[in-house]
């Protein structure tokens, strides 16, 4: 019984990890939405997790001791529902913006109000997400934490490498459009 629920508690975490790891990893370090990965002409979306047990991209390829395991797993069963009501409120701030948007007389203050909501949504996510990655950077020892933060940057290559030229957070200039 205590097997199975673990199970199920563990698929809940991998499943919303996953879901908020596409978030994650469509974004660059600006904020900004970044491209398709289209290396090997497969043009799949890296996802931040799910590389085993909900944990991080940075994480794959580092041998974790059940401790640190046990730990990651705790840190991010903890964001679960965190996450899960940021994505709730979110849908509802977009529905309702869609909505001032297609009324017959757009109303300036309401949209404003809305787009207000969706910023500070979106600050205190990345807040919330920058401080469970120290957190989680936290467990791992000295060269598993070198070994992390390398892999963060080859991710963030290999992301900047797959982005189309003059895609967003890339600024290059286009020969069709004058400044």
């Amino acid at each position: 019984m205590m097997k199975t629920t673990l199970k199920t508690l563990l698929a809940a975490a991998c499943i919303t990890m996953a879901a908020t790891g596409v978030a994650i990893a469509d974004q660059d370090g600006n904020g900004e939405r970044s491209g398709h990965c289209t290396k090997g002409g497969h043009h799949n979306r890296h996802h931040a997790g799910a590389h085993g047990f909900g944990q991080p991209h940075f994480l794959h390829g580092i041998t974790l001791t059940s401790e640190q395991e046990d730990k990651i797993f705790a840190l991010n069963h903890a964001e679960v529902p965190k996450v899960r009501d940021q994505i709730k409120q979110r849908q509802q701030l977009h529905q309702e913006l869609r909505q001032v948007s297609l009324a017959p007389q757009f109303d300036e203050a309401k949209a404003k109000a809305i787009a207000d909501k969706l910023a500070t949504l979106e600050k205190d996510g990345a807040l919330n997400r920058a401080r469970t990655e120290n957190k989680v950077l936290a467990v791992l020892t000295p060269e598993q934490r070198e070994q992390a933060l390398k892999n963060k940057e080859q991710f963030k290559k290999h992301r900047e490498e797959r982005q189309p030229a003059g895609f967003r957070g890339h600024p290059q200039q286009r020969p069709d459009v004058r400044s």
